[in-house]
């Protein structure tokens, strides 16, 4: 019986670390002009691209690493500038974000519920975006960017119920 026990537990952990690998896109992988990486504790950047601030609850996961996650219950956010050559500025881009909402239990019952709001430089372009719950995915919005520094800020909603999990953030041109 307990030979069976072990068995089953470690097929359990075969079969759920399997499903992380298999989950998770990779369409982040490759050349980004500017990319942020959430999937240590220290925040890792490509190109020119800074973490300019985040707020209360806007952490590492330490529970399920490989990503930073803000709270469901504080004032969340993460704001990140970019600086853009006159170049650059001339381009269409596309904001490319790897994440998910967690499912865990909320007060209300409603599981998974993590609306966040975009925000590039001062001006509202994604008021109320909900992630896929539990599994990551890749979302694309397309911004307008100027020369010089753009801000670029991610908040998780006043009225949120889970946290919002972020793994990777980058910028690319829609066509070169």
């Amino acid at each position: 019986m307990l030979v069976q026990a072990v068995a089953a537990q470690n097929n359990a952990n075969v079969a759920q670390n399997a499903a992380v690998e298999q989950r998770v896109p990779k369409a982040w992988e490759g050349d980004h002009s500017f990319l942020v990486d959430f999937s240590a504790p220290s925040i890792h950047t490509t190109g020119d691209i800074q973490i300019e601030s985040v707020g209360p609850g806007a952490m590492f996961n330490q529970t399920s690493p490989w990503n930073w996650l803000m709270r469901c219950y504080d004032s969340s956010y993460i704001s990140i500038n970019v600086n853009l050559t006159k170049k650059e500025a001339q381009k269409d881009w596309n904001l490319g974000l790897s994440q998910f909402a967690s499912q865990g239990p909320a007060p209300n019952g409603q599981r998974g519920y993590s609306p966040i709001s975009i925000e590039i430089n001062g001006k509202t372009i994604e008021p109320r975006f909900l992630s896929q719950v539990n599994a990551w995915r890749e979302d694309f919005f397309p911004v307008q960017l100027h020369e010089g520094e753009n801000s670029i800020v991610i908040r998780l909603l006043d009225d949120a119920t889970t946290n919002y999990c972020i793994q990777k953030l980058w910028l690319d041109p829609v066509s070169e």
